[in-house]
């Protein structure tokens, strides 16, 4: 499944840049995640609940950031495996100036597998398609908060 999808965020490219590309920062985003392991400035774990309804499960997620090009670009693969299911995702970020501001748009891929691809491709779809702009809007939202804003 692939999703797509762009926010005006009101900070700098640069103070974009850095905040998605700080683990910390960027998994801050991720719905119900419980915990986050940095293990190298390109290299992070979290561990977050993800499912559909009453199938949930806990994911170990690793993602490694790659082709980053400050501060216009980075490409972030995860892989996460629980019990009888397999997420992983690929997600391509562009950053470009929009007057005082910052255009972030992205193209996310996720492929599941397992219990959790077995609901159906239409309800998986738009469950991952919800889960994904809301990283997005919750990035928007962190950084806009007013200590970060121009």
């Amino acid at each position: 499944m692939e999703f797509a999808g762009s926010e005006l965020i009101r900070a700098q490219r640069e103070e974009v840049f850095d905040f998605i590309t700080d683990a910390r920062h960027f998994s801050s985003g991720i719905p119900d995640i419980q915990s986050v392991r940095v293990l190298s400035p390109d290299r992070f774990s979290v561990t977050a609940k993800l499912g559909i309804s009453v199938i949930r499960s806990t994911f170990d997620i690793d993602f490694e950031a790659s082709e980053k090009t400050a501060p216009s670009h980075v490409k972030l693969f995860g892989h996460g495996i629980s019990g009888g299911s397999a997420i992983d995702l690929e997600t391509t970020i562009d950053l470009e100036d929009q007057g005082p501001g910052t255009i972030l748009k992205w193209i996310a891929v996720v492929r599941v597998s397992g219990t959790l691809a077995a609901l159906g491709r239409r309800v998986l779809s738009a469950v991952a398609d919800r889960f994904v702009k809301e990283v997005f809007g919750k990035i928007r939202a962190e950084l806009e908060t007013p200590a970060t804003q121009i």
